[in-house]
């Protein structure tokens, strides 16, 4: 008696894994597929991801959220598309660092598309140059918490980018939530600053933080960022940036 693999000629679902245990004590698996979703080269990855993920298992206590999705040779391939062949990794902390070193490369490339605008790299980088400024200027260091009032907008993406140059943390308000959960957020994040356009703001509960749009036109800098120490240690003082920094104090 041996199996056969029996094709109905149809899906049932839209995405179903068949697997069975070989003699040999590994593992055999089919994916049954609707070709309305998926075409054969999707599938493909699928099966990649999942024996990546199935190779990075140490032991059966290991946590999910630390296993590959990627085989080494997928990952390489995905680097060289987003950022060309002789790009250099950047390794750091916040991807702001990344949005820095792809402007080196390719500031007039396309960084962000949204239902409002199309904006390049190099544009990207000035406004929330211009914006960290500002927070800076304000009191926004290393580990202060900012909200912002989170909308499918390219100003969302810029405020985010500003906090995390400036040294803070971004902590973000869905106007969608109910004004009691809203305002509880506010309050245990004790925040004194908000980064949000007027017409989103009026959906925020009474508080005594601070608002900053995040498209404003504030006074022009340096276009450096103002990005606070990366590197420096716990106990030794931040250093301030002057003008013509861009990359993270040594």
């Amino acid at each position: 008696m041996r199996p056969l693999d029996v094709h109905a000629g149809g899906a049932i679902f839209d995405l179903t894994l068949l697997t069975r245990e070989t003699a040999e004590g590994g593992l055999a698996a089919m994916f049954e597929y609707t070709t309305d979703l998926f075409d054969r080269w999707r599938i493909e990855q699928l099966a990649r991801a999942l024996a990546a993920a199935l190779a990075g298992v140490d032991a059966p206590a290991s946590s999910v959220a630390a296993l590959p999705l990627m085989s080494p040779a997928d990952e390489s391939q995905q680097l060289r598309r987003a950022c060309g062949p002789r790009a250099p990794i950047v390794h750091s902390s916040g991807v702001h660092a990344f949005v820095e070193a792809q402007v080196d490369r390719t500031p007039d490339a396309v960084a962000l598309v949204s239902d409002d605008e199309t904006v390049t790299y190099q544009q990207l980088e000035r406004r929330a140059n211009r914006l960290a400024h500002h927070l800076r200027a304000l009191g926004v260091g290393r580990g202060t918490l900012v909200g912002v009032v989170a909308t499918r907008t390219s100003a969302t993406f810029v405020a985010v980018l500003a906090i995390l140059k400036a040294g803070g943390a971004y902590v973000p308000l869905d106007p969608s939530y109910p004004a009691q959960r809203l305002a509880f957020i506010v309050e245990d994040a004790a925040l004194r600053w908000i980064v949000a356009e007027p017409d989103v703001a009026a959906s925020l509960p009474p508080h005594a933080a601070e608002l900053s749009r995040p498209t404003q036109r504030w006074p022009p800098t340096s276009g450096r960022s103002p990005t606070s120490a990366r590197t420096t240690s716990p106990t030794s003082s931040t250093p301030r940036a002057r003008p013509g920094d861009r990359r993270a104090w040594p």
